[in-house]
């Protein structure tokens, strides 16, 4: 039999869902390992994970930032002999057999990412999307759920440190398509994920509605608004400026500009014309472009 292990990364979480989360998966895997990423309620958190036999804490104690904790996490999977990792955020809840049936496509041809559906438990009146295949190759899958393979992780060069937070799974994502893996995604798993700070729309129930009627994701998004924080925009910013010079290889200046200005617009759009966006979108832009990158180039495998 097989062993795979689980990876949480921990800043400050809310201890029942945390304890929902661990109940979900302890019992799919051999070891969860736990990384503590600034943890405040430590103690807390110490009392919970001491009633789990399969449960390792490992991290600095201090914010590291998600990329780095994430390359821990898969580190020491690798060095403990295990292929696998599912990598999940301290909100998330695997359903009951989400190893095994994700496990169950590990032999797929070059994949490296095997992925569930997600779905967010605060928006419970929006449908899902109904699936035509039962296995899908996307382009894109955040970390959250993410069965990884430990060696083709790390044969890509791992998670973006630099990144530090915000758009660390796309960079990866983009990073193990352009080396000629696959992320495949199972659409009979559903992972139960809160996706960001969500609050309903004032026309929340007519978005919905019409959005269903007419099976388009973009009008039921409309149903919910996503609060914006200023300090992670300012990293979204930021490194969507470093991609555009690290990738410019491989997607047109244009595209990330693109990017750029829809991403800016749609967080001014939902927090407002307030200064403190202005200044996270004016900050991430001049910090983005002041560093210096060195663009990436694929490495032929056994090179």
């Amino acid at each position: 039999m097989e062993q795979y292990a689980a990876g949480i990364v921990l800043y400050n979480p809310d201890i029942k869902r945390l304890k929902e989360n661990l109940d979900a998966v302890c019992k799919q895997v051999k070891w969860v390992y736990c990384y503590n990423n600034g943890l405040r309620n430590d103690s807390e958190v110490g009392t919970l994970l001491n009633t789990y036999d399969n449960i390792q804490l490992i991290g600095t104690g201090t914010n590291d930032g998600i990329a780095t904790a994430l390359n821990e996490l898969v580190k020491k999977a690798e060095k403990e002999g295990i292929e696998w990792i599912l990598t999940l955020d301290q909100d998330s809840v695997v359903c009951d057999g989400m190893v095994e049936a994700l496990a169950a496509l590990k032999d797929e041809k070059d994949v490296a990412i095997i992925c569930p559906v997600i779905e967010d438990v605060r928006r419970k009146n929006e449908k899902p999307a109904i699936a035509i295949n039962t296995i899908d190759d996307v382009d894109f899958c955040i970390t959250s759920g993410s069965f990884m393979n430990v060696q083709k992780t790390l044969e890509i060069g791992g998670f973006d440190e630099w990144l530090f937070i915000g758009l660390v799974d796309n960079e990866i994502c983009y990073r193990v398509k352009l080396n000629d893996y696959r992320i495949v995604r199972n659409n009979a798993v559903i992972l139960n994920h809160e996706l960001g700070n969500l609050t309903p729309s004032r026309f929340e129930k007519v978005y919905l509605k019409f959005g269903n009627l007419l099976h388009n994701e973009t009008i039921k998004k409309l149903s919910y608004k996503r609060a914006v924080s200023p300090m992670r925009l300012y990293y979204a910013t930021r490194n969507m400026v470093y991609l555009k010079k690290r990738y410019m290889n491989y997607m047109s200046k244009s595209m990330w500009n693109k990017m750029l200005i829809k991403n800016s617009l749609s967080s001014i759009v939902r927090g407002g014309v307030r200064f403190d966006v202005l200044k996270a979108i004016c900050a991430g832009i001049i910090d983005g472009t002041s560093v210096k990158v060195e663009p990436y180039c694929v490495q032929k495998r056994g090179q």
